[in-house]
C-alpha cells in the first residue's frame, strides 16, 4: 500500500485530482451516477485549488489543451444555429464535457509514477471483469448481465480488455518484474485476448485488438520490424478467422454492409449503418460549412428520411461514424478543428513507452471512428481523453517542424 501511495503526487490537491480521475476510469465501467459525482468533485477541486487551477491554465497554453478548448468553444457557438429547442442543444453541448478530461489529465499525470497508476487501474479493473466474464460464461456465477456485456456493452468491454492486454504486455517487457509476476500477466493477457475471441461479439473489439497488436509489435520488436509485425497481424487475423464467434460476426458484418440497399434484405446493424452514412453525407452536402448545429442532427436526419418507408427510414441522432457525425452537426469547420485536435495529440514525440501506449490506443479509436462515435461515448469518450492526457502529460511534441518542451 505504501508503494502505491508513493506513486501519487506529494501535493494533496494534485493527489486528490489523480485519485478522482482514476475513480472515473473505474466507475465508467458500471455506474453513471458515480461517474457524475466524481466529475463534479473534480470540477470543484480544479476550481477552488489555486495550484490545480494554475496547472490547468498552463496546460491550456499547450497546443493540445488549446485545441480541446477551441473545439469546445466551437460546439458552444454551434448551438446558435441549431433548429431545435435549447434543452436539446444544451444537452448535446453538455455531452461533450468529456473533452475537459484531456487538459485535466495533462495537468496532473506528468510523472512516471502517476502514469503507472493509470495503467495499473485499467489493468486491474479489466482483469477483475475478465475473471467475472469467464466465470459467467462457464456458468459458475450468475451476474447482472451476460458474460459479454459486463462493461456497458460488448463493444466497450472489448475496447477495455484490449487496452488492458496491451498494458500487461508492456509491463512484462518494460517493467522490472519477478518471473512469477510475469507469468501472472501472461495468464491475464491470454484470458483477455481469449475472451475477445471466444466470448465477446463486438466487432469494435476485434479491430481494436488488431490495431493494438500490430502497433505493439512494431514498437517492441527491435529487428525485422516489417516482417515480424506483419506476422503478428497475420496471427491476429487468423485467430479472428478461426474463432467461430468472431468469424461469424465479421462475415455477417460484410454481408450486411454489401446488401444494405438490397430490397430483399431486412434490418441489420451494419446495413443500417451504411444507410446512416449515405444520408449523413447528403446532410453535409446541404449545409457543409456550419452543419445542423449542436443537437440539431437528430431532427435534421428525421426530416431527411421522412418520406422513406421501411427500416431504411429509421430515425437516429447518431450516424455511427465519428467524422461524418461531426461534419454533419458542426460543419466542415468543426470537423477541421476536431481533426486538428486529434493531429496535435498524435504528433506527440514518442520519447517513452507511455507516449506510445497513448498514441496506439488513439490510433485504435481513429480506426473505429469509421463505424462508431467513441470519442463522445459515455465510457469510451472518458477513457480515451483521460488515458491520452495521462500518457501524453509532460512529454514533448512536434509542431510546425519544431520540438517544444512542456
Amino acid at each position: 500500500m505504501n508503494s502505491i501511495r508513493t506513486l501519487f503526487d506529494p501535493r494533496p490537491t494534485f493527489a486528490a485530482a489523480q485519485l478522482l480521475l482514476l475513480l472515473v476510469l473505474v466507475s465508467i465501467t458500471r455506474s453513471p451516477p458515480l461517474t457524475s459525482l466524481f466529475e463534479l468533485m473534480l470540477v470543484g477541486l480544479f476550481a477552488f485549488s489555486p495550484p490545480l487551477r494554475s496547472a490547468f491554465f498552463s496546460v491550456i497554453k499547450d497546443p493540445r489543451g488549446m485545441a480541446a478548448l477551441v473545439v469546445l468553444v466551437w460546439i458552444c457557438i454551434a448551438t446558435l444555429w441549431a433548429d431545435v429547442g435549447w434543452d436539446v442543444r444544451l444537452d448535446k453541448l453538455w455531452s461533450w464535457r468529456k473533452l475537459w478530461f484531456l487538459p485535466m489529465a495533462l495537468a496532473v499525470f506528468g510523472d512516471r509514477g502517476a502514469k503507472l497508476l493509470v495503467a495499473g487501474t485499467v489493468l486491474v479493473t479489466a482483469t477483475l471483469y475478465m475473471v467475472l466474464s469467464w466465470a459467467s460464461y462457464w456458468g459458475l456465477v450468475e451476474l447482472w448481465a451476460p458474460a459479454n456485456w459486463l462493461i456497458r456493452n460488448h463493444a466497450t468491454q472489448g475496447v477495455y480488455f484490449c487496452l488492458a492486454a496491451m498494458l500487461a504486455l508492456f509491463a512484462i517487457v518494460r517493467c522490472d518484474l519477478s518471473r512469477l509476476q510475469q507469468l501472472g500477466l501472461v495468464v491475464v493477457i491470454f484470458g483477455l485476448v481469449a475472451n475477445q475471441l471466444v466470448v465477446l461479439t463486438g466487432r469494435t473489439g476485434y479491430l481494436t485488438l488488431l490495431v493494438l497488436s500490430i502497433a505493439s509489435a512494431w514498437y517492441l520488436i527491435p529487428k525485422y520490424k516489417l516482417a515480424l509485425t506483419g506476422l503478428v497481424g497475420l496471427l491476429v487475423i487468423s485467430g479472428l478467422a478461426l474463432s467461430p464467434q468472431s468469424s461469424s460476426r465479421i462475415s455477417l458484418a460484410m454481408d450486411n454492409a454489401l446488401t444494405a440497399f438490397d430490397d430483399n434484405r431486412g434490418f441489420s446493424s451494419l446495413g443500417i449503418r451504411v444507410v446512416f452514412w449515405k444520408n449523413t453525407i447528403e446532410l453535409i452536402v446541404e449545409n457543409p460549412l456550419l452543419g445542423t448545429g449542436t443537437g440539431g442532427f437528430g431532427d435534421a436526419y428525421a426530416n431527411h428520411v421522412s418520406a422513406v418507408e421501411g427500416w431504411r427510414g429509421t430515425v437516429t441522432d447518431d450516424a455511427h461514424q465519428q467524422y461524418l457525425q461531426f461534419a454533419a452537426e458542426f460543419g466542415l469547420v468543426g470537423l477541421a478543428l476536431f481533426l486538428g485536435l486529434i493531429w496535435l495529440c498524435m504528433e506527440s514525440r514518442i520519447d517513452s513507452a507511455f507516449v506510445f501506449l497513448g498514441l496506439a490506443f488513439g490510433l485504435s479509436y481513429l480506426a473505429n471512428g469509421f463505424a462508431n462515435g467513441h470519442f463522445n461515448g459515455f465510457t469510451e469518450g472518458r477513457l480515451i481523453w483521460i488515458f491520452w492526457g495521462a500518457m501524453l502529460s509532460g512529454t514533448t511534441y512536434r509542431f510546425g517542424g519544431l520540438v517544444r518542451r512542456q
